[in-house]
């Protein structure tokens, strides 16, 4: 949000909580108030004129670009710079301490939900890569539970072999193995053992 949108219409706080994405119950307001003068005490002397002049007496931008003798683009440059300055976390941090910020929880909410969308596109891209031709365990498959069969578990042909000739036909055949008990086995490398704890994840078997 620019600099200027919303805050002409809003008394202070009120107006930099606004330009500063924030929003809190009124309620709380008072505290605002006060954590916002201790935040503008510590700015530089042009920006706490600055600040001073369109927060807090709430000159428009034409009166205070009259004033101060610039040109309104220039105070609008000012301005977002001003609350760029604001939003640092530091500046943030000590004013929202211990306050419920209905805008700020909202976009944390509305943040997670699209990261958690972006894990599940991830992992779906991930699986089918997987199971696809192109990917580490070969042809799609479905897992389908404990009586799957070896040559449909999608192995490399190595580890398969590996595990023919030590009588392993399904799935349920490695429950109860130890991870010592697999890696012991001849002909089986280390890939092909980060191979097989890959693929038997994906049937809830787990080896340490």
């Amino acid at each position: 949000m620019n600099s200027g949108m919303l805050a002409q219409f809003l008394d202070y706080p009120e107006n930099l909580l606004s330009d500063l994405g924030l929003a809190a119950p009124t309620e709380d307001m008072h505290i605002l108030a006060e954590r916002s003068d201790r935040i503008i005490d510590l700015l530089h002397e042009d920006e706490y004129r600055l600040a001073e002049m369109y927060y807090k007496d709430r000159l428009s931008r034409e009166e205070i670009a009259g004033q101060i003798g610039i040109k309104q683009e220039k105070l609008q440059y000012q301005l977002q710079k001003l609350v760029n300055k604001l939003k640092h976390p530091v500046y943030l941090n000590y004013l929202t301490d211990g306050i419920s910020l209905l805008d700020d929880i909202k976009k944390r909410n509305e943040k997670l939900e699209e990261e958690i969308k972006e894990l599940k596109r991830e992992n779906l891209l991930l699986k089918e890569k997987l199971f696809s031709k192109e990917g580490k365990y070969g042809e799609f498959l479905v897992p389908k539970g404990l009586d799957t069969k070896l040559e449909d578990m999608g192995l490399s042909v190595r580890l398969y072999d590996v595990l023919v000739m030590r009588d392993y036909r399904t799935v349920r055949d490695f429950e109860g193995k130890t991870g010592k008990q697999l890696r012991n086995m001849k002909g089986m490398g280390k890939k092909s053992y980060e191979e097989l704890r890959e693929v038997l994840k994906l049937y809830n078997i787990f080896i340490d």
